[in-house]
């Protein structure tokens, strides 16, 4: 009966068909709520979530982040990879019902490589983009481009997702109104609610392809007629009143032992995780002088960090990281002789004083609304005053912090920023922080442009070398959200962000 008062206070456009298809509903509490469900204009975790379920894309990645075919059927790489053509797979359709059309990628591709850091990359090799059929996506480069897949899904915040093309002629900076896309759920029509709530539907008329689920790659089978986005004051609360059935993530100081006699399950089910960073402001203020960067680089302790919010022991960090995730192949430790309070509280202060710094106080900026975000800022800053340096506090909301790897706001002072970004983007260089050092830049170029595995490799280490030289942010660790879900929901994909295809109740309903 609670569940049913819930749903009967949501809009009327969400409980008519929501009574009668209730035993086949879930409701999820997210970490945050999407401003927009336009990754393009738009990046961040929630809206990436909720268009992955929305839109298709050309390609997917499996569980160990391999790129594998997705809306396209086959491919064919020339001329030691300056030519590739695309080919779709035959039978797909957007939500309003038309065909997808070689012409609505390639519009979606432009839209994409005009804002995102890898779309931008590949755009600055590329000579011709066209769709000489239906199905045909023609790409030439002008030097050799030999990992395409990998960089059309190497971007997690802003994947290159397809829509029609009269919806990718929006400027890229600007949502789209309405979002059509051709993935497995569409946007319940007068769902949506800013900030609040809003329902995913089943697209009856999807076909997913033959091969078994592997993440975002292979059969996307939705088990479920609807998906109901929602926050709650109190998420636990919620569910333990019967409310709310899938949580995207515990707060660290609710480790949710109480969920378990609510039949609830709980545990870390992403094996890649997120990668906290210190953003430090190189233009402007007192983190402009490098001086102090770099002693702020040599103090900061990882560990100490993560105990601080997640305690000593627990299975949701990871440390120390480098400027890679310890999990990446292109891990490595060159340059990490800069970081990780190697030196003394003592020699450390007389580092931040030798550097010139006038006392001139960091502006900390932290995200009131993330949990995680917020311990950390704490964690940080109490390690910054043992060194002499003081801060002042900023509380934003999340959304309002400069994304990493764009401009900061003119309008927003800050010094330094704890902020977070998906693992998956920092495994290699393709997407990987750099934090603007120009040497970096250059080495990444080259790396894109190198498929030798020994000389990727170094590059990266050499790429590592220079940020933590400049000392543009500072690696804090990695961590992974832990959710919380009923014991009679079963098909999760493990991954770096929540997946509703797959997703049944084991009783067949709800």
């Amino acid at each position: 009966m609670r569940r049913r008062r819930f749903l009967s206070g949501l809009p009327l456009s969400m409980t008519a068909p929501a009574l009668a298809a209730e035993p086949k509903s879930i409701v999820f509490v997210p970490r945050f709520m999407p401003e927009s469900l336009d990754p393009i204009a738009t990046p961040s975790f929630a809206t990436r979530a909720a268009a992955m379920a929305i839109f298709e894309t050309l390609y997917g990645v499996d569980a160990a982040l391999n790129p594998m075919p997705q809306m396209v059927d086959h491919h064919r790489m020339e001329d030691d990879g300056k030519a590739w053509t695309l080919t779709l797979r035959a039978g797909l359709s957007f939500h309003d019902g038309t065909a997808v059309t070689a012409a609505d990628c390639a519009a979606s591709l432009r839209r994409w490589m005009a804002r995102d850091r890898v779309g931008i990359a590949l755009a600055a090799r590329l000579d011709q983009l066209r769709a000489p059929d239906p199905r045909t996506l023609l790409l030439r480069f002008k030097s050799p481009v030999r990992r395409l897949p990998a960089m059309l899904v190497k971007s997690a915040l802003s994947p290159p997702v397809i829509m029609p093309e009269r919806l990718a002629a929006t400027p890229p900076d600007r949502p789209v109104e309405t979002p059509i896309g051709g993935g497995p759920f569409l946007l319940s029509p007068g769902s949506w609610r800013p900030g609040e709530s809003f329902a995913l539907e089943r697209f009856t008329a999807y076909k997913p392809r033959p091969e078994e689920a592997n993440f975002t790659s292979g059969r996307r089978s939705v088990e479920v007629d609807r998906v109901v986005w929602r926050l709650f004051p109190d998420p636990i609360q919620a569910a333990r009143d019967g409310q709310a059935d899938w949580l995207e993530d515990l707060p660290p100081n609710q480790p949710g032992e109480a969920l378990l006699e609510s039949g609830f399950a709980t545990g870390v089910r992403d094996p890649v995780g997120e990668y906290a960073l210190l953003r430090l402001n190189t233009a402007a203020g007192p983190t402009a002088n490098p001086g102090l960067r770099r002693a702020i680089l040599a103090m900061i302790d990882q560990t100490a960090v993560m105990e601080s919010v997640f305690g000593a022991g627990s299975d949701r960090f990871k440390t120390p990281v480098g400027m890679f995730p310890l999990a990446s192949e292109f891990y490595n430790e060159a340059g990490a002789e800069r970081m990780g309070a190697k030196q003394s509280i003592k020699s450390l202060a007389a580092q931040v004083k030798a550097s010139g710094h006038t006392g001139e106080p960091l502006i900390l900026a932290r995200a009131a609304d993330d949990p995680v975000m917020e311990a950390i800022a704490k964690a940080v800053n109490e390690q910054l005053m043992e060194i002499g340096v003081t801060t002042r506090d900023m509380a934003v909301e999340r959304r309002s912090l400069p994304a990493f790897g764009r401009p900061a706001r003119d309008d927003l002072p800050w010094s330094a920023i704890c902020q977070s970004v998906p693992c998956e983007d920092q495994f290699d260089l393709f997407a990987a922080t750099l934090g603007g050092v120009e040497e970096a830049e250059r080495l990444r170029a080259k790396w894109i442009d190198n498929d030798d595995p020994g000389t990727a490799r170094d590059l990266a280490a050499r790429a590592q070398v220079a940020v933590f030289t400049e000392a543009s942010f500072v690696p804090l660790g990695q961590w992974f959200p832990k959710p919380a879900w009923r014991k009679s929901l079963m098909g999760f994909q493990s991954g770096p962000f929540p997946l509703f295809w797959g997703v049944s109740w084991r009783d067949g309903g709800h």
